[in-house]
């Protein structure tokens, strides 16, 4: 993404002005509903006290971005109790609705407004990832044989940051 901006704009992100925390601190907390609700409810004042100033909010897997969408509108329930029940449903089904919800996402930016992106967690760790970035991108629906979820995401957010983001203050 980094290359993708400096090459057609000159620019690079500061990425010191990024926040990075993970929704739970412990992977079993996600089998936890007063954990879980705990910290929707911190992650929500955060977004709302941010409002004005954060406008773009990466998830990395299906259960950040669930949480995300959970601290957006607080007034939805999402499920997170049974959420390791759904490693049962194939992969190839998550990353696909994970692509799907990644492009319209993007299509629907709203500057105005904080916006969740969704993207993939362990991409490369696991056995089956060339499947799942695969999967993913055909979400996108992009056209074609060969697909790479790394240069196909970037592109679209770097294409994101050049056209809305003209705020002089996240460019180094």
């Amino acid at each position: 993404m980094q290359d993708i901006i400096y090459r057609k704009n000159r620019l690079r992100i500061d990425t010191s002005k990024f926040y990075i925390r993970n929704a739970v601190e412990n992977r079993n907390d996600w089998k936890e509903s007063s954990i879980i609700t705990d910290e929707v409810e911190k992650f929500a004042k955060i977004m709302a006290e941010y409002k004005n100033t954060c406008k773009i909010i990466f998830t990395f897997g299906e259960n950040a971005y669930r949480f995300a969408k959970s601290c957006e509108n607080p007034t939805d329930s999402y499920e997170f109790r049974n959420i390791s029940d759904d490693i049962k449903i194939k992969n190839e089904s998550k990353t696909l609705k994970l692509g799907s919800e990644f492009i319209n996402r993007i299509d629907n930016f709203n500057i105005n407004k904080s916006n969740i992106i969704p993207l993939l967690h362990v991409s490369i760790s696991r056995g089956n990832f060339l499947i799942s970035h695969e999967q993913f991108c055909k979400g996108l629906k992009i056209k074609g044989e060969y697909f790479n979820y790394f240069d196909e995401t970037s592109k679209l957010i770097a294409d994101l940051f050049i056209n809305h983001f003209i705020n002089p203050n996240i460019w180094i």
